[in-house]
């Protein structure tokens, strides 16, 4: 909201900065700062997910992928794939593209693995193609949003596990406990 209601409205512009900036120069700051948002909603989902996964996986098998601490793809093929009661469908797919979108983050958007080596992920129908020392310029608003919801929908599927479902003792996020003991404990 704040990109169409503000940055896109020329008065904003004129309201919050001296001297007036041309009219390039604004449309430069908008598209850049509505790229970095998309890329820190990818960042963040990237993020929960993969605390998340580490943690299920742990409490599951704490000693799989090296006590949870492999990379990432490690982690969530083990979980979703051997450790799942069943794998959700297109989950893996959708993890390779999340994952290979999060990577570009290091580089402004532009993809460079490690491997140098040019990817693509294949997801509802749709090819990703990541080539090195490209930009990817795929993840708009709207993929953006659809790719979490399905990361909303994937989550929700993997918690609801009955091979999670019968684990019968709490499963914690240490962040979460050392954070709550920081600011002097939660009331209620």
């Amino acid at each position: 909201m704040f990109i169409y209601k503000d940055l896109m409205n020329k008065s904003w512009w004129e309201a919050n900065t001296t001297p007036a900036m041309p009219e390039s120069v604004i449309t430069s700051y908008v598209h850049n700062f509505s790229q970095s948002s998309r890329m820190a909603l990818i960042h963040f989902m990237f993020s929960s997910v993969e605390n998340s996964f580490r943690l299920l996986l742990r409490a599951l098998d704490p000693s799989a992928c090296n006590n949870g601490t492999a990379e990432f793809k490690s982690i969530y093929d083990c979980l979703l794939k051997s450790k799942l009661a069943q794998c959700p469908p297109d989950s893996i797919d959708l993890l390779d593209l999340l994952r290979l979108i999060r990577n570009t983050v290091h580089n402004n958007g532009v993809y460079f693995p490690r491997t140098g080596q040019d990817a693509s992920v294949s997801w509802r129908g749709t090819t990703y193609e990541f080539q090195q020392g490209f930009p990817v310029d795929f993840v708009s608003w709207d993929f953006s949003l659809e790719v979490a919801d399905s990361v909303r929908v994937l989550v929700r599927t993997v918690v609801e596990d009955s091979n999670l479902q019968a684990i019968n003792r709490q499963i914690t996020d240490p962040f979460s406990h050392h954070t709550r003991n920081e600011i002097g404990g939660l009331e209620g």
